[in-house]
């Protein structure tokens, strides 16, 4: 299992955000309209998903959802279902 760095919300309390919100942030990184991110988004999809883009990406996530990413969540974070994913993990559920 990952080592997971968060702040933790309170008790089992979860963030329910909605998938326009991660779409629009997702979108600002890297210089897209937001109904160019959908589920298919990723490294491969979208071309602006350069290396400084990427780590654009993981602090635009932090700040936010109020979250710290483990090294680990920052590599692995390379389409938008993985985002999904993981947010899960900092107890934040995207519908």
């Amino acid at each position: 299992m990952l080592e997971l760095s968060k702040k933790k919300l309170k008790g089992s309390e979860v963030m329910q955000i909605e998938s326009n919100r991660l779409k629009k942030l997702m979108a600002e990184v890297f210089g897209v309209k937001e109904e160019d991110i959908n589920e298919s988004a990723s490294v491969d999809t979208l071309e602006n998903w350069t290396s400084l883009n990427h780590m654009n990406l993981i602090l635009a996530l932090e700040e936010e959802f109020d979250i710290s990413l483990s090294e680990d969540h920052t590599i692995e974070i390379l389409n938008y279902p993985l985002i999904v994913e993981i947010l899960k993990e900092y107890n934040i559920e995207i519908h």
